[in-house]
């Protein structure tokens, strides 16, 4: 068995499969925020030099975030909304 690996798999948040055989080999893609950022190969040379391109070309671009940052909540914004329990209860009782 041959495994080939490139980028940052260990970073990853999932994995996605790019390109699977019958007799178990292919190529798993390891993502992180919606992003290729890593490739494990088995047994599958010639589809690790086609992935280490497009890896090289995905990894080259600017980072795109799922998510905004998030900004820390102001004093004053922590103390506008201070609901009882009761107040709750009755909310999600709806």
């Amino acid at each position: 068995m041959r495994m080939q690996a490139a980028g940052m798999p260990v970073l990853s948040q999932d994995t996605i499969p790019l390109a699977q055989r019958p007799n178990g080999s292919g190529i798993t893609g390891y993502v992180r925020n919606g992003r290729l950022i890593g490739i494990i190969g088995r047994d599958d040379p010639k589809g690790m030099l086609h992935w280490t391109t497009e890896l090289k070309r995905e990894l080259r671009r600017p980072e795109t975030l799922t998510n905004p940052p998030m900004r820390p909540f102001q004093p004053e914004q922590l103390t506008q909304w201070d609901p009882t329990v009761e107040e709750l209860n009755e909310m999600y009782a709806k």
